[in-house]
């Protein structure tokens, strides 16, 4: 019996002893090898687990986990027992805080077991002794090939979040003379606390709801540096579970909180205020202390009585918070000191609930996007709120706090919805067109606020929903993102029209939106700052002076070409024909007068950026001159004859606080680079550089006096330089360190994983992809598991990432969009990272084999697939989203499902049903719970005690002999032991046994056999066959709903609407909603299913006569409304009797049966070819066909037939296997043969034995193009040549099932005589002969050994010969 034993840590408080206990067991008993080798412990070694991991269920907690080999374990345990050399042996983890092991000593045998231990565990205190956690265990668990054991620490308190804990495995053996040894694992790094594993977790990408709640109060870490004269410590004073700091004065009262300047400078950078949510348990008397920049305290700053909910003001009011000024060194210098809070009285308790770090441009966008702010409430989320209205407005008060703030323009975006609603009118509310707005449904507005204040009036803007005719109407109004930018120096610029909006937004660039403000709309600058752009005194000397500006259209409007520019008017555009493209244009040979401003404007409304760039050069852009802006700090400029660079804000730069630049030439046609200062005299001031090289320069070298960047290229030198400045060296050294890293990334080709599982779908889809790549790529892709990973997420890196991991957390791709269904997939590229990902493991196989697809890859058969070859992956931009258009689909055919399966095949194509054996490596497959059978099954829920008896009358007609009384519990024996019952207590169990299923499939046996008693008579004649099924299921799912042990399980039970139940039920017989209705019946597969063309099935048993048409459409109606998607199709693609026969399926007919099924809300298809027989070549063909037809409609399926003839068959014998597929549709498509539908669908028994020989013929013309063929190989040819044995086997089996009819019409042909065996003189007997003997001979090459359904000696090929005048299946 397995031993478990784990003790509480009172200080801890971790639950109770029993269910801690259940923690640490986590799983139940271990099974060990009665054959292995008994090992002694000096023999055997356990292992720490590096790092920790967090416990995610009930209880949450910290886990540590120690490792050994199955066969040390094993060995272990096979020496325990009687006549072995241990009594026992236990496997045990200790725990403890890390403070702990420099304050009592490390985690030893001899602390913890030894003699004069330091350590003590269990419930009782031991004096003198410090208490551990100790658990311990007789068994370990497996895991990926090991053992392990872990110990876990729940419930711990809030104030420990942020305490490490450490952890220590061990082995204790008790000998046969009861001598106690232990055995400790080596140290490892495994010193955390329940914050640093949370963040690892988080930062692996798990969002489950406990993990987050762990790190939402992680900013209050190191925030307390001391505590004193109080009950706490800087270790325990906040609690991280409810996000508070509180501490309590002594005795004595002066207590200090004292709050660190480091933490507070790092989480409030870019803020104004540190503000403060204070409150006393108690009263407390409470000061805050700041000391500034001098050193001097000010204990009068903020002197107060905190009350249990906040404090009062000098004024009476009640407030919550209180702000700091974190800028303010006159106040307090946090770069200095830490900050103190202070309670006077003894006992008095101090308490800080929140802190937060207050930006004011902040504060003023969370106003904006407040409900206060606007004259219509709204429902407020992190980012936007929304308002259902006609029309609203923002109150003036928050223009007035924007504006008095320095702010002068805003950016928000926006999207109304509402039926009819046409557009979004921005108008102002003192004369509407001061500044209007009038765009569509969603779009960006931009707002000019210094439009919206005359002196001491502010007014507000307005948004109204209207319709194309103008008329508000009622709308939902959503508005997000907003940006307030301070762009004083546009706000100063004379406007043409006061509804332009002219800002200098992100990265210097200026923003021009014309949008209602007419065409020609512009603005003109200040000279000023015109100036330094066209008379800065280092291109005074310049002979052919050049202004250089970038800009990109945001939105072009009916503008042809770029934003129009000049000195005082227009002169040029940017860019030449309208773009939205980042281009840049060049002002050449430019004067400056004083007075002079730029003019920038757009000829038609729209939106534009652009930025003006201070570079000169000694040549314009007619002499080859270019700049090429890259990011807010980097551009690349190309130089040709000696021209010269001139960068010339340096001073700016510096005053932005940029330290360093580097200037690398990334490529030279020889000569030298010069980059500096210009100064030559002066050693390092001027630095020659030639291709590929770098120097850093250090932006001191540059002053008021020299602010100059020179850069110029001596003799003809043609160059292409990059300048980036960086705002430390540390910035600098990174940025070389990313370019070395860039260069490796660019020769990195890795397919990344979460981790090597060989169960994992996600890794066999990489080796997949490794095994294709190579083929057609010549790379060798490795495969890594994301720790493996060296380089991180870098978009250079050739990296193939495969559904949940590392790289799929920092891409841009972390869902699917749009793509709700289970098996949706998507592939997308960044950079050189290929991100393939699914919502389930399928959904991931099948992205990775539809990046494949994209590629050129296709595979048609388990044997016969397409991979192209120089393939470069580079040079495509890859964009695939998708999901299957029939949920569940799959074509049975030999290689796709039961014993013949080729797993990797079935789901290349994507066959997914009850009927695939496909294993978790394949993503694993929808599961159908069944008793008895995947498909005929119903009497094997009752026990079979029962069989025979009036619940389950045996009957001849039906495989299996047996039926179920389906009103036995409905209308007789509804209580105690009845039919319903029995199956009730049956499915109940299936479904509590069968977690992973949600279909349970209930279907009458096969056969026409049913039950007859007096009760199944009545109701069917009132109800139909299928009416009396449908109602005992219908029953049944009430059953099993009203079962509370599966209130928390989602199941559908399918049953079968086959044989004598394919009528749909009458007399008002409704389909529950969770009942699914799997519709088998023959239909004519020349056509669509609901085609007019249909015929009449042959009459049943019951002599029951309706079309098949009639029939699912009668399903159809009945399963509508929140019932739709409830019928499943199984269709049938052979001829049972004569699995070699060409059958009827038309292309068209596919293309149509899916399209209805698609428009019918069909979610589930099945269809059955020649299953269990190999090498049908019509099975594996329609496999392909119908297996893509299903899963993306929009191929054709005559195009896809094309496609796998010619790849299948060989390209010599292609146009002749078409032509002979195509001689059978139009065979077949004759109506005046009077074809045989439920027959087996015998289609060929009406075609004239003229038109057998003349496809016949084409066949021999196909062999005999691949047997002559120069072009392929021996190899190949014999490939081919099987595959076409196969399709003439079909036609001598065709003509076999009616010889001597056919050679008695073929009398006067003698071609046709020889092709049936014979000639004109020859007898039927002896012709017969022949055929049959290369009928034989045929299969044996063709490797065909059945030619009908049935694995029993009654079907194989020779069984068929000796019967071959065919009886219908």
């Amino acid at each position: 019996m397995k031993s478990i034993v784990k003790n509480r840590n009172l200080l801890l408080f971790v639950l109770s002893l029993l269910f801690c206990v259940s923690i640490v067991a986590c799983v139940g008993f271990a099974t060990v090898n009665a054959e292995a080798t008994p090992k002694t412990l000096e023999e055997v070694a356990l292992t720490m687990e590096e790092g920790a991991s967090i416990r995610t269920n009930e209880p949450n907690g910290i886990r540590f986990r120690s490792f050994m080999s199955v066969a040390d374990y094993e060995g272990l345990k096979a020496n325990v027992g009687e006549g072995k050399a241990y009594k026992s042996a236990y496997f045990g983890m200790l725990i403890a805080p890390e403070d702990y092991l420099t304050a009592y000593g490390e985690l030893t045998e001899a602390n913890v077991f030894g003699e004069n231990a330091v350590y003590s565990y269990g419930d009782t205190a031991e004096e003198g002794k410090t208490r551990i956690i100790n658990v311990w265990s007789s068994e370990m668990n497996d895991f990926n090939g090991q053992k392990f054991f872990a110990g876990i620490i729940t419930d711990v308190l809030g104030t420990n979040y942020n305490r490490k804990f450490v952890a220590q495995g061990y082995i204790k053996v008790t000998a046969t003379d009861d001598t106690v040894s232990y055995k400790f694992a080596p140290a490892a790094d495994n010193h955390r606390s329940i914050i640093s594993v949370a963040q690892a977790a988080i930062a692996n990408g798990d969002t489950s709801e406990a993990v987050q709640g762990f790190v939402k109060n992680a900013d209050l870490a190191g925030l307390v540096t001391s505590v004193e004269n109080g009950d706490k410590t800087a270790a325990n004073a906040v609690d991280y579970k409810e996000g508070v700091i509180s501490a309590n004065a002594g005795t004595n009262g002066n207590l200090y909180i004292r709050l660190s300047r480091e933490v507070i400078s790092e989480k409030g950078a870019g803020c104004e205020y540190l503000r403060l949510y204070i409150k006393s348990n108690t009263l407390a008397s409470f000061g805050i202390i700041p000391k500034n920049s001098e050193g001097s305290e000010n204990w009068g700053y903020f002197r107060t009585m905190l009350t249990t909910t906040g404090y009062r003001d000098a004024d009476n009011n009640s407030w919550a918070y209180k702000d700091i000024p974190l800028n303010d060194a006159s106040v307090h210098d946090f770069s200095k000191y830490d900050l103190t809070l202070w309670a006077a009285g003894a006992n008095q308790n101090v308490t800080v609930t929140k802190v937060e770090y207050i930006s004011q441009e902040k504060e003023i966008i969370r106003s904006f996007l407040s409900s206060s702010s606007w004259t219509v409430a709204g429902s407020e989320a992190e980012n936007s709120i929304t308002i259902a209205c006609k029309n609203v407005s923002i109150r003036s008060e928050w223009i007035k706090a924007a504006l008095s703030a320095g702010y002068t323009h805003l950016k928000f975006d926006y999207s109304m919805t509402g039926e009819g609603g046409a557009e979004v009118v921005l108008t102002h509310s003192g004369t509407w067109s001061r500044f209007w707005r009038q765009l569509g449904t969603s779009d960006t507005m931009r707002v000019d606020l210094n439009e919206f204040n005359d002196g001491d009036t502010y007014y507000t803007f307005n948004l109204a929903n209207r319709n194309g005719n103008a008329v508000e109407i009622d709308g939902v109004l959503t508005i997000s993102n907003p940006v307030l930018y301070k762009s004083e120096e546009t706000a100063s610029w004379t406007k043409s029209n006061t509804s332009i909006y002219c800002a200098e937004e992100e990265d210097g660039f200026i923003v021009l939106d014309t949008r209602q403000a007419g065409a020609w709309a512009n603005v003109l600058t200040k000279s000023e700052w015109w100036e330094k752009f066209a008379n800065n005194s280092a291109a005074a000397a310049v002979g052919q002076r050049t202004v250089i500006i970038t800009g990109q259209w945001l939105s072009i409007g009916s503008n042809y070409r770029g934003m129009i520019w000049g000195k005082n008017g227009a002169v040029s555009s940017v860019g030449g024909t309208a773009t939205t493209e980042m281009v840049t244009e060049y002002m050449n040979d430019m004067t400056f007068t004083a007075g002079d401003k730029f003019y920038a404007g757009n000829e038609s409304e729209g939106v534009y950026k652009f930025k003006i760039n201070e570079s000169v050069s000694t040549r314009n852009s007619h002499a080859g001159f270019s700049y090429t802006y890259v990011d807010e700090n980097t551009f690349t400029a190309k130089m040709v004859d000696g021209q010269q660079l001139i960068y010339v804000n340096t001073q700016e730069m510096i005053a932005a606080g940029y330290t360093k630049v580097v200037v690398t030439v990334k490529e030279s046609s020889g000569g030298t680079i010069w980059a500096g200062n210009g100064d030559f005299d002066t050693p390092y001031s001027m630095n020659g550089l030639d291709s590929g090289a770098s120097i850093e320069l250090d932006l001191s070298l540059f002053d008021s006096t020299n602010p100059w960047l020179v850069i110029f290229s001596s003799g003809t030198t043609t160059a292409t330089v990059q300048v980036r400045f960086f705002l430390t060296a540390a910035d600098a050294e990174d940025a070389k360190r990313q370019e070395e890293l860039d260069k490796q990334a660019l020769k990195t080709y890795a397919l990344v994983v979460k981790e090597k599982d060989s169960s994992s779908a996600a890794y066999n889809a990489s080796l997949e992809l490794q095994s294709y790549l190579s083929k057609m790529t010549g790379i060798t892709y490795e495969i890594y598991s994301e720790s493996e990973l060296t380089l991180g997420y870098n978009r250079k890196c050739h990296y193939i990432s495969i559904g949940e991991n590392a790289i799929l957390t920092q891409s841009p791709y972390k869902n699917l969009g749009g793509i709700t269904a289970e098996e949706g997939y998507f592939v997308k590229n960044d950079g050189n990272i290929i991100i393939i990902n699914g919502n389930s493991d399928r959904g991931t196989v099948y992205g990775a084999y539809a990046f494949l697809r994209a590629l050129g890859c296709e595979f048609y058969a388990s044997d016969c697939e397409k991979v192209p070859s120089g393939v470069i992956i580079e040079e495509r931009a890859i964009d695939i989203m998708g999901e299957p258009d029939i949920a569940v689909r799959h074509y049975l055919s030999y290689k796709t499902c039961y014993s013949g399966a080729d797993l990797g095949f079935t789901a290349k194509i994507q066959a997914n049903s009850p009927y695939a054996a496909l294993t978790s490596a394949q993503g694993g497959k929808v599961e159908f719970g069944n008793i008895g059978g995947d498909t005929h099954n119903m009497h094997f829920y009752l026990p079979s005690s029962y069989r025979g008896t009036d619940y389950c009358p045996a009957n001849a007609d039906v495989d299996g002999g047996y039926v179920l009384c389906l009103t036995n519990g409905i209308e007789y024996n509804t209580s105690g032991v009845s039919t319903l019952s029995l199956v009730t207590e049956s499915m109940t169990n299936l479904i509590r046994t069968s977690p992973f299923a949600e279909y349970f499939v209930f279907g009458q046996e096969d056969g026409e056999g049913y039950c007859t008693c007096t009760y199944c008579t009545a109701a069917a004649n009132t109800y139909g066959r299928s009416g009396v099924l449908v109602r005992f299921c219908n029953k049944l799912l009430e059953n099993l709903r009203a079962d509370e042990n599966l209130s928390a399980r989602t199941f559908k039970i399918v049953t079968l609407a086959y044989s004598y139940t394919v009528v749909p039920p009458k007399g008002g017989v409704t389909v529950d909603k969770d009942l699914r209705i799997w519709y088998a019946e023959y239909s004519d597969m020349r056509y669509s299913l609901l085609s007019d063309n249909q015929q009449a099935i042959s009459p049943r048993k019951d002599g029951t006569k309706v079309s098949y048409k009639e029939n699912l459409q009668g399903w159809i109606n009945l399963t509508s409304g929140e019932n739709s998607g409830s019928v499943m199709l199984y269709l049938y693609d052979t001829s049972f009797n004569n699995y070699l026969a060409y059958y009827g399926t038309a292309p068209s007919a596919i293309d149509g049966i899916i399209d209805e099924a698609n428009d019918l809300g069909v979610e589930r298809m099945v269809v059955l070819g020649s299953y269990d027989a190999d090498n049908m070549w019509q099975s594996v063909m329609r496999n392909y066909i119908w297996s893509r037809k299903m899963s993306d409609k929009s191929l054709k399926a005559a195009d896809l037939r094309a496609d796998f003839i010619k790849n299948y068959f060989g390209e010599a014998a292609a146009s002749y296997i078409q032509s002979y597929c195509e001689d059978y549709d139009g065979y077949y498509a004759d109506n005046t043969k009077d074809y045989p539908v439920k027959s087996g669908n015998q289609y060929y028994l009406k075609v004239t034995v003229s038109e057998h020989c003349a496809s016949l013929k084409r066949v021999n013309d196909a062999i005999f193009a691949v047997e002559s063929s120069s072009s392929l190989t021996e190899e190949e040819k014999a490939v081919y040549l099987k595959r076409l044995y196969s399709v003439k086997a079909s036609s001598y089996a065709m003509i076999l099932y009616n010889y001597e009819d056919y050679y008695s019409k073929a009398l006067t042909s003698s071609s046709n005589r020889e092709l049936l065996g014979g000639s004109i003189v020859t007898g039927s007997s002896t012709a017969k002969a022949n055929f049959t003997a290369e009928f034989r001979t045929l299969c044996e090459n063709a490797g065909i050994t059945r030619c009908r359904e049935g694995v029993d000696a009654n079907n194989t090929v020779e069984n068929f010969i000796a019967n071959n005048v065919g009886n219908a299946w």
